[in-house]
């Protein structure tokens, strides 16, 4: 499933209402400060549109620093409150920002409804669904049932011509050597057929040989990263944390309960002298109930292919 427009159908008192419901759940130091600050964004977002000034009264502009988190806060809240509701409920749900993955076992009937009644939840929240007994996609995945087991693979839409910086452009060789070996083992990583994953790396050879590259470097790239234990490389990470911790566009998932598990807190900046409106955002991503969130994004691999590249 998809949502429709998320940052752009969020009313301003239902998004304040999901975000405050949040920092209660977590208690949180100085939430109303904060939402002080999100309304005065969300009511002072002015445009200018064939020399007219406007000024956005529903939604969220897209561009604003905070819009991410605040849409996820927002379908956080609108998750739990619609499944709490639903008898039926998916044996997983995944869901990166406004594009949904799940899978329910109850047949087409259950999944018609389950659509209708999350399109009749809120008067602003649409979602378009797309179905089958084979295969979906979401995001650049391809997910399959085989021999009664999901089989990942990559996808690529139809316009996507694999364009990718040229080995002679003036950037760094590290930057440059890198691509080879972020872009396998994202392949790598995503396919769970060698025989599919291999189809896929051929692909990416002749469009990074097209694009200047060496052949002897793809291949020693490739072989690196199809050395990688592809077990360790869809296991959660875990970082130190920070009082600057950094929440990315991220994958909220979890089995066997359609159950939300996204906590976040709020912290005051270590310098004191700073003043109270002065914080800096930490996300806990820690347990909730029974299922921890694990997130992810694309960048991953490629953050992966930095650390990786020559020097």
């Amino acid at each position: 499933m998809d949502v429709s427009a998320l940052y752009t159908s969020i009313p301003h008192n239902d998004g304040i209402a999901a975000t405050a419901s949040v920092f209660n759940t977590n208690n949180c130091q100085s939430p109303n400060t904060i939402l002080q600050l999100i309304r005065f964004i969300l009511d002072h977002n002015v445009f200018t549109f064939d020399n007219q000034f406007f000024i956005q009264t529903h939604g969220t502009a897209m561009g604003t620093n905070f819009a991410l988190q605040y849409a996820n806060i927002f379908m956080h809240r609108f998750e739990q409150d619609f499944f709490s509701m639903q008898d039926l409920k998916p044996t997983l749900y995944t869901r990166y920002t406004d594009d949904i993955f799940f899978l329910l076992t109850h047949g087409e009937e259950s999944l018609i409804k389950l659509h209708s009644d999350i399109n009749k939840f809120h008067p602003t929240i649409k979602l378009t669904i797309d179905y089958s007994r084979l295969s979906v996609s979401f995001l650049d995945t391809c997910v399959s049932i085989k021999d009664r087991y999901l089989s990942p693979t990559l996808f690529r839409k139809p316009t996507d011509n694999l364009t990718m910086l040229h080995f002679s452009s003036f950037h760094p060789k590290h930057i440059k050597t890198s691509i080879p070996y972020g872009q396998a083992l994202h392949i790598h990583q995503i396919c769970s057929d060698e025989e599919g994953r291999d189809g896929h790396l051929e692909v990416l050879k002749d469009a990074l040989t097209r694009t200047g590259y060496d052949a002897q470097l793809i291949d020693r790239k490739l072989r690196r990263a199809t050395a990688r234990n592809r077990n360790d490389l869809l296991r959660r990470q875990t970082h130190a944390a920070t009082d600057r911790a950094r929440m990315p566009g991220g994958m909220v998932h979890w089995g066997n309960r359609a159950k939300a598990t996204t906590t976040d807190e709020w912290a005051p900046h270590n310098n004191q002298q700073t003043g109270p409106l002065q914080w800096s955002r930490t996300f806990s991503l820690g347990p909730s109930g029974d299922h921890p969130p694990r997130w992810t994004s694309r960048q991953a691999a490629e953050e992966s292919g930095r650390s990786e590249a020559d020097s």
